[in-house]
């Protein structure tokens, strides 16, 4: 005897499964402990506490001057006479600051500039310099090596780092950011190593780093970010970055060239993110490893004139997840040919150009999820054909132009949940045609040109629900004859053509139903079976 539930629960599975969501979660399934969602906003504030360094302490504990040329401890600089007490030093043991948080030294009250500073050739601890009136650096032209961290921050007049030219290393980070003047790195031309972070941001007329030629070894990260006139990131001499930083160049209005030719390889994270005038990446094109995500563009902001990922050929493996959205210009993926492995989820969306996805066709298993989503010109997921496996969800939805799912030909198993809905002109489920088991629930949701489930023939299992509804076109559930068990809820529901009996001849296949079964909303009169 057939029998259903009449409670409807549409409401519940549609929720669940979230059919109309297309966003990137980031951190589901097989994401390498890197936070997806990457903030693309300008952040005005300046980290100048940089892992790495020495943390700032402003006690001033010399009470002896440097009478034997050395500085014993921390000094704070922010009268004259504090600059005066220094002068003849050679060294400082501990941190110097110059201004600080909270305080603005006038430019008018230095006459000197910091040339009392003019014998200094090493610090122990963190150099500082913020809220300063100086145009410049004259004054430190001895200093070659900085212990700790050296942040240069919060000048409005500074136009040049002009006075470090005899600066080799920094021990810790270097961060020079929010310097409203800044139009050059000319300063620092004989540094050549960071022991940890580099970070340039929020400089307003910086139109270049050409200052940093010279800069062979960056022991953490690099992050370029929020520096409206900069045009030129040249940096030919680094070849790895490593540390939790990562690569990052982001919301760099005017940035149209990025010159990193000797990098092979980044031990956590590369984003690249709004840049808008930035037509290609051909300046990565030595990199062979990315530890972390790969994230070319977010859901909220991409890089509007990237046509290509031509300039990542040589990349090979990417440890977090690859994500590639809102690029309104990328055409294909073709520079992605030598891609073979990734270690999180799989995310392309909001690409509108976007018409070719085949240089993924060395991906065979995604330990993640797959979501390919809104990308209105993509007619055909081949490109995907080497994929076998994806252990997270399998969401492809708001495909406007795609007709099959050609591509996913080899998809044997899905960890989680699969989600095809929202796809206009998709007519039939060809091209998984290996699929035979869905760990989680399948739903099939609002595709409106869909007739049949052909392509669905070798799937045995659902694991959870199985949901197939508002698909106004659907006349058939043949394509899923081989199926046999559903550990969850089954729901056929507004398939205004499908007939009833259709639904009640897959609910008697089943057998056993783990879980409720709703039917409605599909075609009555076709057959009298309407499974009460």
């Amino acid at each position: 005897m057939r029998s259903m539930t009449s409670v409807v629960r549409l409401a519940v599975f549609g929720a669940v499964l979230g059919l109309a969501a297309c966003g990137d979660d980031g951190g589901s399934g097989g994401d390498a402990g890197t936070d997806g969602s990457t903030d693309s906003d300008t952040d005005t504030d300046t980290d100048t506490d940089s892992d790495g360094g020495t943390d700032t302490d402003t006690d001033t504990t010399d009470t002896d001057g440097c009478a034997d040329g050395v500085w014993h401890g921390n000094v704070h600089v922010d009268t004259e006479d504090d600059l005066n007490a220094l002068e003849g030093c050679t060294e400082i043991t501990g941190n110097l600051i110059i201004g600080g948080e909270g305080t603005y030294i006038y430019f008018l009250e230095y006459p000197d500039g910091l040339s009392a500073l003019s014998s200094l050739t090493l610090i122990g601890g963190d150099l500082q310099i913020q809220s300063t009136g100086f145009s410049n650096l004259a004054g430190l032209d001895g200093l070659a090596h900085v212990g700790g961290n050296l942040d240069i921050v919060e000048n409005p007049y500074l136009v040049n780092p002009v006075g470090l030219g005899d600066l080799t290393s920094v021990s810790g980070s270097l961060t020079i950011g929010s310097n409203a003047a800044l139009s050059s790195l000319d300063g620092p031309s004989s540094l050549t190593s960071i022991g940890w972070d580099l970070t340039i941001s929020v400089n307003a007329s910086l139109t270049s780093l050409d200052g940093l030629s010279s800069l062979t070894s960056i022991g953490g990260g690099l992050t370029i970010r929020g520096n409206d006139a900069l045009t030129i990131v040249n940096l030919n001499a680094i070849t790895s970055l490593a540390g939790f930083s990562g690569l990052s160049i982001t919301d760099n209005p005017a940035l149209t060239i990025i010159n990193l030719n000797a990098l092979t390889s980044v031990s956590s994270s590369l984003e690249i993110i709004n840049n808008p005038v930035l037509t290609n990446l051909d300046g990565l094109s030595s990199i062979t490893s990315v530890g972390g995500d790969l994230i070319i563009g977010d859901e909220w902001t991409g890089n509007a004139a990237l046509t290509d990922l031509d300039g990542l050929s040589s990349l090979a493996s990417v440890g977090g997840r690859l994500s590639i959205g809102t690029n309104a210009a990328l055409t294909n993926l073709d520079g992605l040919g030598d891609l073979v492995s990734i270690g999180g989820a799989l995310t392309i969306y909001g690409n509108g150009s976007l018409t070719s996805i085949n240089g993924l066709s060395n991906i065979t298993s995604i330990p993640g999820d797959l979501f390919i989503c809104e990308n209105g010109a993509l007619t055909s997921l081949v490109g995907l054909d080497s994929l076998t496996s994806v252990d997270g969800w399998v969401r492809i939805v708001y495909l406007e132009a795609l007709t099959s799912l050609a591509g996913l030909g080899s998809l044997a198993s899905v960890g989680e949940y699969v989600i095809i809905a929202e796809n206009a002109a998709m007519t039939s489920m060809n091209g998984l045609d290996s699929l035979t088991s869905v760990d989680g629930s399948l739903d099939i949701g609002n595709n409106p040109a869909l007739t049949s489930l052909d392509g669905l023939g070798s799937l045995t299992t659902v694991g959870e629900a199985l949901g197939i509804g508002d698909n106004p076109a659907l006349t058939s559930l043949d394509g899923l004859i081989n199926l046999t068990s559903v550990g969850g809820d089954l729901y056929v529901y507004n398939n205004t053509v499908l007939p009833q009996c259709e639904a009640c001849d897959l609910l008697d296949q089943l057998g056993v139903i783990w879980g409720s079964v709703t039917f409605y909303g599909n075609q009555a009169d076709t057959c009298n079976d309407t499974c009460t």
